[in-house]
């Protein structure tokens, strides 16, 4: 039983161990789905993993119900390098939020915006198919804002 044990722990220090931590079985990216729950923010925050499958592009917003002052927020779509077992942003833009609302945004090949498209921002950045991702938020100012996050995938 002592030798057993002097291996696991042996063998817990022996493994070498991701400079960032790798997604484990992401989720797969369907249907709609809440990136981030309502909260009251003033620090970083990201999503969880996600896989993308069948889609080429994400459609989300970001719902605002409170805020303080002009927050404002630096979105960034971010995908795993499974070559540098490192995070690569593919994509990362600035909001300011200055009302309670909606802001919605694209990002997909040949992504361009359109006076009728309803959207904020559309990018020309679709995700790699079956790569693992996720949105990153980083706070560039000590403005709170209350908001969620959500997205449906691009067919």
């Amino acid at each position: 039983m002592r030798r057993w044990l002097a291996l696991c722990v042996l063998f817990l220090f022996l493994v070498p161990r991701p400079a960032q931590a790798q997604p484990v079985n992401p989720e797969a990216f369907t249907g709609p789905t809440i990136f981030l729950p309502s909260a009251a923010r003033t620090a970083d925050a990201s999503s969880e993993w996600m896989r993308m499958v069948g889609g080429r592009g994400i459609l989300f917003a970001v719902v605002t119900s409170a805020i303080t002052a002009t927050p404002v927020i630096t979105i960034s779509l971010e995908v795993w390098n499974p070559a540098t077992s490192s995070v690569l942003t593919w994509k990362a833009f600035t909001v300011t939020i200055t009302a309670v609302g909606n802001q919605r945004f694209g990002l997909w090949p040949d992504g361009t915006t359109t006076a009728n498209s309803g959207l904020q921002e559309m990018f020309n950045a679709p995700v790699p198919f079956g790569a693992s991702f996720r949105l990153f938020f980083s706070v560039a100012d000590a403005d709170s804002a209350t908001y969620s996050v959500v997205g449906w995938p691009v067919p």
